[in-house]
């Protein structure tokens, strides 16, 4: 089995590479991709299509987690006329998600 082997590639050779439009071009693709991924990382509430988007599931089995409990809904506020909107408590899940981890007998804690 042969060792494979990688040549050094600055970031100022990389850019230089690229003409300012493509530069242009590909920060907006990029921007296009990362949008959805980082709005949906920092979110403290969801819908149920963002939360099956996000996850990969289906809707069906999101509104299954929420009538099992597994999911959390958000309070909405006396104020929300659309009560048909139905808002997940994603820092909630993300907290539950962590307790597991923390004890979980498989993960070695550092502390």
């Amino acid at each position: 089995m042969q060792t494979a082997k990688s040549t050094e590639l600055s970031q100022e050779s990389a850019v230089s590479t690229l003409n300012p439009e493509q530069f242009q071009q590909l920060a907006t693709v990029l921007t296009i991709a990362l949008e959805p991924m980082l709005r949906a990382s920092i979110a403290d509430v969801m819908t149920v299509a963002e939360f099956s988007k996000v996850s990969g599931v289906s809707d069906s089995l999101v509104r299954k987690w929420l009538d099992d409990g597994t999911l959390i809904r958000a309070a909405a506020g006396k104020g929300h006329a659309d009560k048909s909107r139905v808002l997940i408590n994603v820092l909630a899940w993300r907290e539950r998600l962590r307790q597991q981890a923390v004890n979980c007998r498989y993960i070695k804690s550092k502390a």
